[in-house]
């Protein structure tokens, strides 16, 4: 019996392996191609393992090493409401948070950013994770701000002026 955990044990550990490979070979496959075979992994497995990756933070793609590489750059405030108008959480972002948890929730909002229609519930269920969290009461409106500024090919060119995301307002659970 003992024998047969052992080897069961050892094959799980081979397959979870090969499965991760897999999959993050899979994900990180050029968007620029457009061969049908990239075409029906894009639209059939991906979204299958796009939670997985996102999961385990290796969402990363090509394009982070590329000669060309991402230039946004995202802000995000949140803010309840108060009886004088809106105010800043105060344990959301660094430095009040530490850089562990701080690079926890800013992966998983830039996560949810990606694909923003198809992920409000899950971006509301974050944020009213973190209304537990911060210490929020209950039934008071938090509001998130995301805010992209793109960076010039041109380092000669400035930035782009911010571009404010739509907002998310939620009552605190």
């Amino acid at each position: 019996m003992q024998a047969i955990l052992k080897s069961t044990a050892k094959w799980s550990i081979v397959v979870f392996c090969l499965f991760h490979m897999t999959a993050v070979a899979l994900y990180t496959i050029p968007e620029t191609t457009k061969d049908p075979l990239t075409l029906f992994v894009r639209t059939n497995i991906t979204p299958v393992i796009r939670p997985y990756l996102f999961l385990t933070s290796q969402w990363q793609r090509w394009n982070l090493f590329s000669p060309d590489p991402l230039r946004r750059i995202t802000t995000y405030t949140l803010e309840k409401e108060t009886a004088t108008g809106w105010e800043s959480v105060p344990n959301f972002g660094y430095p009040r948070m530490s850089p562990f948890k701080h690079i926890d929730y800013f992966k998983i909002l830039n996560a949810l950013d990606n694909d923003r229609e198809k992920l409000m519930p899950v971006r509301t269920a974050f944020l009213q994770s973190f209304c537990k969290e911060a210490g929020v009461m209950q039934g008071v409106h938090v509001r998130l701000h995301a805010s992209s500024v793109v960076l010039s090919k041109n380092p000669k060119e400035p930035p782009t002026e911010p571009v404010p995301d739509p907002v998310t307002v939620i009552p605190c659970p």
